[in-house]
């Protein structure tokens, strides 16, 4: 896709970063919020998240359907939020939260972008080259160059993306069953 039809991620979208938890005795199964962190981000799968027990303040940023989550260190995954907790949510230090702003701009589509061999590139092309440790500054997410097809295309692509998913998601599923089973019919031999 030509230049064109790339428009700076600023303009389509805010940017937000996740929470910076100092404290990990926070961290337990009777807090009251949700804790999202990059594994829940590169499994795209936010069923079995952790809880945190924080004080929420007004400069926190929640969690919304539809943001999409980029882990901005080392590796770079996207996923979008879908099916989050009815409580409050909050991403981990090492998630970039992205905020869909503009109709011209499918957040599913985003992600389907930033996981493609097109994005990374873009997206890894925007890393210090001078660190053993690559992340990505909010700046040159900001002025990343995002496509623009037209809307139906873009919302075609990411059901395909999201199906696909999906597929893979329900294939390991069976195949860790298979496994149990094997084992359990080994333990009678």
């Amino acid at each position: 896709m030509d230049n064109e039809n790339k428009i700076y991620l600023s303009k389509l979208a805010d940017i937000y970063s996740g929470y910076s938890l100092r404290d990990v005795s926070k961290v337990g199964t009777a807090g009251k919020i949700y804790w999202v962190q990059p594994q829940n981000v590169w499994v795209q799968d936010f069923t079995a998240l952790q809880r945190l027990n924080i004080k929420l303040s007004k400069s926190i940023t929640l969690l919304r359907e539809q943001d999409i989550l980029l882990t901005n260190r080392v590796h770079f995954k996207a996923a979008t939020c879908a099916g989050l907790p009815t409580t409050p949510c909050l991403a981990s230090s090492a998630i970039w939260i992205i905020r869909v702003k503009s109709s011209q701009l499918y957040a599913p589509f985003l992600t389907f972008w930033l996981n493609s061999s097109a994005g990374q590139r873009a997206l890894q092309e925007r890393t210090n080259a001078f660190s053993t440790l690559k992340s990505l500054k909010k700046e040159d997410l900001a002025t990343l160059a995002i496509p623009l097809p037209p809307i139906e295309q873009q919302k075609q692509l990411a059901n395909l993306y999201t199906c696909c998913i999906t597929q893979h998601n329900l294939q390991t599923k069976k195949f860790n069953l298979q496994l149990k089973l094997l084992e359990a019919l080994s333990t009678h031999l």
